[in-house]
């Protein structure tokens, strides 16, 4: 087995202007995994508000991610070969409207999204691959676009429904995988709808 230590930290400042109608916001994040060789990494997020109307506002944000790809153990060989991969990284950028309406009763949001994502870890399609060729490997480019809303209705202090909706198209964009670029990802529905309440 191998072990390792794992550090992250999380900066962010929020800046007010224009009367309060602007709100820019701005982070940083450092990650530091340890497990035989170390890897770290620097993301950033950054956005804003801007109040167009009395309780509407536009936004835009922007992220990276950073998610560790695990390990894969090869046990055709002996001793059991330990692979350790690269990790995942992605960018995305969120544009849309918040609202909050008839005395904050009402509220909720409507946006774009765009989000990649790189050095996917995909396992090998067949069943029992041979010698010669990987149990796993990275590949690919992974794009998600789309629109979602979100609507709150809270009557009373202690009742609250929510309504989702998300339209997503969700498409592998590059892989070493023969005839699976341009398919959608499985984990993706088209159309997603739910409704919850809580009283």
């Amino acid at each position: 087995p191998t072990s390792g230590k794992s550090t992250s930290f999380f900066v962010m400042d929020q800046i007010k202007a224009m009367e309060g109608k602007l709100n820019i916001l701005a982070g940083l994040r450092r990650d530091e995994i340890g497990v035989q060789d170390k890897i770290s990494n620097t993301s950033i997020q950054a956005g804003f508000t801007f109040e167009v109307a009395e309780g509407i506002n536009l936004y835009s944000l922007y992220s990276e991610s950073f998610v560790p790809n695990g390990q894969r153990v090869d046990n055709r060989v002996d001793p059991a070969l330990v692979l350790d991969f690269d990790p995942s990284e992605g960018e995305g950028v969120d544009v849309g409207f918040k609202f909050e309406l008839l005395e904050n009763k009402l509220s909720g949001s409507i946006a774009y999204f765009n989000i990649d994502r790189t050095n996917i870890l995909q396992g090998n399609p067949l069943p029992n691959p041979p010698d010669d060729e990987p149990i796993a490997f990275l590949s690919g480019l992974e794009n998600s676009t789309g629109y979602e809303a979100q609507l709150f209705y809270t009557p009373i202090p202690s009742t609250q429904i929510v309504l989702s909706y998300a339209n997503t198209d969700a498409q592998i964009k590059e892989t070493l995988i023969a005839g699976a670029q341009g398919l959608r990802l499985d984990q993706a529905a088209k159309n997603a709808v739910s409704i919850t309440g809580r009283h």
